[in-house]
């Protein structure tokens, strides 16, 4: 388990006892190893079992569909996906900003969230993964933006406006 990461526990004979007895918060904690951030090692530790069959069958056909996808000859692995969260509830307030460091991570976000929209071409129309795809959004206008803003280390780069580098020069 994760540092501060204890599963909730149950009296014998209950539901959480049962995943006890299968080590199910350990394969959690396992698979979270894998995830591409800490949002999405935290996504898979606060998962449940399905309690719904037809749902529980139907994950179970998208996971096969993205496995395979995964394991074919192009194969396919994403990239960084940052953890916006706090950022997002900070931009709940008016006339919030987000600092440098935020916004290449904003911008790395839609990157990702653009190449996994790619892989929709190459999965089954009528498969059960693609709908976990339609909800990505990313903008490669909005990512250029940032890259020509900032320079690796978050300071303002010369390309940030014409305006700016004809006065940096």
């Amino acid at each position: 388990m994760a540092a501060g990461v204890t599963p909730p526990r149950a009296p014998p004979d209950g539901p959480l006892h049962a995943l006890e007895v299968l080590e199910f918060f350990r394969v959690l904690e396992l698979v979270s190893e894998e995830a591409m951030g800490p949002a999405g090692a935290a996504a898979v530790r606060a998962l449940r079992p399905l309690a719904d069959p037809s749902e529980a069958t139907r994950t179970l056909r998208a996971v096969d569909e993205l496995r395979a996808l995964a394991a074919g000859p192009d194969g396919w692995r994403l990239g960084p996906v940052p953890d916006l969260a706090g950022a997002l509830r900070r931009l709940q307030a008016e006339g919030a900003t987000l600092d440098a460091e935020t916004l290449i991570a904003c911008a790395t976000a839609c990157a990702t969230a653009r190449a996994a929209r790619g892989l929709q071409g190459r999965l089954d129309p009528h498969g059960a993964a693609r709908a976990w795809f339609e909800p990505l959004w990313g903008d490669a206008d909005l990512e250029a933006r940032i890259g020509r803003t900032f320079d690796e280390s978050g300071g303002v780069s010369d390309d940030a406006s014409p305006e700016l580098r004809r006065i940096r020069r």
